[in-house]
């Protein structure tokens, strides 16, 4: 019986060659490291839910959602601006100033 090609060996690793690209290595860390990136990205996803800005009940931990208004005010906002421009009219200041 010759070798089992269902179970990898050490010549199977050496057919990815050593990447020297930052890209590249943090791919074949993620190939090669599947449990700790899935642990990574399940503690994102956790997070994520943690931190959403939604009323969501979970009884394990407090939550202190965002309040949204149902209708948001999109009225026009007024800043008053002050200015001096030594030398030029009013009228100058009004149209370069302001629009």
């Amino acid at each position: 019986m010759g070798p089992r090609s269902d179970v990898p060996n050490e010549s199977q690793y050496e057919l990815i060659p050593e990447q020297k690209t930052l890209v590249g290595r943090v791919l074949g860390f993620c190939i090669y490291n599947k449990l700790i990136v899935g642990l990574i990205a399940l503690m994102l996803v956790g997070w994520g839910v943690y931190v959403a800005p939604f009323d969501w009940e979970f009884e394990s931990f407090p939550r202190n959602p965002v309040a949204v208004d149902a209708i948001p005010d999109i009225g026009e906002n007024q800043q008053i601006v002050f200015t001096e421009w030594p030398g030029r009219s009013p009228g100058d200041v009004e149209d370069q100033i302001t629009y």
